[in-house]
Formats: structure tokens, sequence, C-alpha cells
């Protein structure tokens, strides 16, 4: 599933709605760390994971990019090569 990130995205807005869910009181719970101390291991993973996937839609869009250039090419190239 590809996810797009918003153009107005913030990690630490992010983070806070986070902190403030259920999930995060129960997994810091399950880790046995302070609060505050899964609070800076959440916003690194999720600084990471955001990273990751800005890089693989980058990878994917260089692709696609790439890949309709080239037909371009190939499309005027035949064409000069007919007239």
């Amino acid at each position: 599933m590809k996810f797009h990130r918003p153009v107005n995205y913030n990690v630490a807005d992010h983070a806070a709605k986070i902190f403030r869910g259920d999930r995060f009181k129960e997994a810091a719970r399950k880790v046995g760390k302070s609060a505050e101390a899964f609070q800076l291991d959440l916003i690194e993973a999720l600084k990471r994971v955001v990273a990751e996937e800005q890089a693989r839609e980058l990878s994917d869009f260089e692709e696609v990019m790439a890949l309709r250039a080239l037909s371009l090419a190939i499309d005027k190239f035949s064409a000069d090569e007919a007239a």
C-alpha cells in the first residue's frame, strides 16, 4: 500500500497525537520504559519510517519518469528517422 506524505506533514505533531493515544501508553508499559524515554524512541522510529517511505516513493517515481522519458525519446527518434 502506498502512502503519500501530505505537504504539511510534521513528525512532531504526529508524534504528539500518538503520545496521547491509549496504544502509546500500553506500548510504553509493555517495553518497560518511562513515557519520556519511549517518546524519544518513537520519534526516532517515526523519522526513520517516514524517510524510508519517502526514499521508496522517490525511487519509484524516478523509475516511472525514466521509462516515460526513454519512451518519448525513442518515439521522437523514430519520427525523426521516418521524416
